[in-house]
């Protein structure tokens, strides 16, 4: 159980640090529908899993290294002592 949840919230960097580098690139205006221009409307999240799925839209490692850059300070900045730890409880053991 513990590997899924590691899994998954790999996935979710993953995807995020994606989403930023293709709004960095310019290249998040393709996946939206709607008229607004000047504001993000597409969590970064969905841009990356968006961009994992259209192989025409290359990312370059340069691209990626910026939002790598972008992403390490945001990280560095959170109070990790809020978030719990994720601990099994002795009945979900058994």
């Amino acid at each position: 159980m513990a590997l899924l949840i590691l899994l998954a919230a790999l996935t979710n960097w993953l995807h995020y640090m994606l989403g930023v580098a293709t709004e960095m690139a310019g290249l998040h205006r393709q996946f939206q529908a709607n008229t607004v221009r000047d504001k993000r409307v597409l969590s970064f999240n969905y841009l990356g899993m968006r961009q994992c799925k259209f192989e025409r839209l290359r990312l370059s490692a340069a691209q990626i290294a910026a939002a790598i850059e972008q992403i390490m300070p945001w990280v560095a900045e959170l109070d990790w002592a809020v978030f719990p730890m994720f601990v099994l409880s002795e009945r979900s053991k058994k």
